[in-house]
């Protein structure tokens, strides 16, 4: 049976200090990795390092920056295979939700990890070879390496592995049989990264499959030169998920998105109580008060809605 993981993780988080970024530790990650370790330097840009189990890593007070000025202050927190294996997926999923909700933020790298995928990386090869492609990668970024007499980790002879595009570059593909089931693994990396853990990761676990192909068909599709159908065993993987969308939806749509999901996981068992206990009323109560308060903050998102004119000329009518 296929599955889904997430291979790689790295975030970071801006406009908090170091101390904030051992509190988010100890409150998310260390029960899984246990607690971050100083070895008594710095290193990769960052005054501090400290160290987890499976090769956690967190890096806090970056060189040069003043430690007191938090617009400057940031730090950085890196999940490698091992240590996104110990996490549970519905650990990282509330975890994107709070950041979203919380936090000035991006996702510098996301790896998601197919394993038991139904081709071979000569499949791949064949396809790249007969021009059965369409990918944003140059054909010069393309590898195929394959050692005859490696020995897999399920005991059988010969391994072979194909990577599509750059590992510096947004995107990434690599498919390799060393461990014996094939494993598919697409690599992502800075504002790619976020929007696709944006999309992806703060929708319930078992979503995570179909929105992960959908994105991964934007990047690369094997397909039939005339009629454009997916090749048999590349269709046996996407079972007809779309190709996602290449763009970032419109930022006002997405600002809607985050504040629906902020209600419903902080403020709707309140607002429940307030109903039971006082009635409706309270809560249309609290609605007004909300529009007398709310400022210019969220004009952008009443635009998305056709609500802005309408309630500037509720509450304000002309001639007051």
């Amino acid at each position: 049976m296929m599955k889904l993981k997430i291979h790689w993780f790295a975030v970071t988080i801006k406009r908090k200090s170091m101390e904030y970024g051992l509190a988010l530790w100890d409150v998310w990650f260390s029960p899984y990795l246990g607690e971050m370790q100083s070895p008594g330097h710095g290193g990769q840009g960052f005054q501090n390092i400290f160290k987890s189990l499976a090769g956690a890593r967190l890096y806090g007070n970056p060189a040069g920056m003043d430690r007191k000025d938090m617009d400057t202050q940031y730090f950085h927190i890196e999940f490698p295979g091992q240590a996104c294996d110990a996490i549970p997926d519905l650990v990282f999923r509330e975890f994107m939700v709070v950041l979203n909700l919380d936090e000035k933020f991006q996702i510098t790298r996301l790896d998601l990890a197919w394993d038991g995928v139904p081709f071979t990386p000569k499949h791949l090869k064949q396809a790249v070879e007969n021009n059965l492609i369409r990918t944003y990668a140059k054909r010069s970024k393309v590898k195929f390496t394959e050692s005859p007499w490696e020995e897999r980790e399920d005991g059988q002879m010969g391994t072979s592995t194909v990577s599509i595009g750059a590992r510096s570059s947004e995107r990434m593909l690599r498919t390799y049989d060393r461990r014996g089931p094939v494993r598919l693994e697409f690599q992502s990396r800075h504002k790619r990264a976020t929007y696709i853990a944006n999309e992806v990761l703060i929708h319930p676990v078992e979503q995570w499959v179909d929105l992960a192909v959908e994105h991964l068909r934007d990047y690369i599709d094997f397909l039939e030169p005339e009629s454009g159908i997916p090749l048999p065993w590349w269709q046996e993987f996407i079972k007809d998920k779309p190709r996602g969308k290449r763009m970032v939806d419109d930022a006002r749509e997405k600002e809607l998105d985050r504040m629906i999901l902020w209600i419903y996981h902080q403020v709707a068992p309140t607002l429940s109580v307030l109903e039971d206990v006082i009635g409706e009323k309270a809560l249309l109560d609290l609605v007004d008060e909300g529009r007398e308060k709310r400022g210019k903050r969220f004009d952008e998102v009443l635009k998305l809605a056709g609500k802005l004119e309408k309630h500037k000329c509720e509450h304000h009518p002309s001639g007051d």
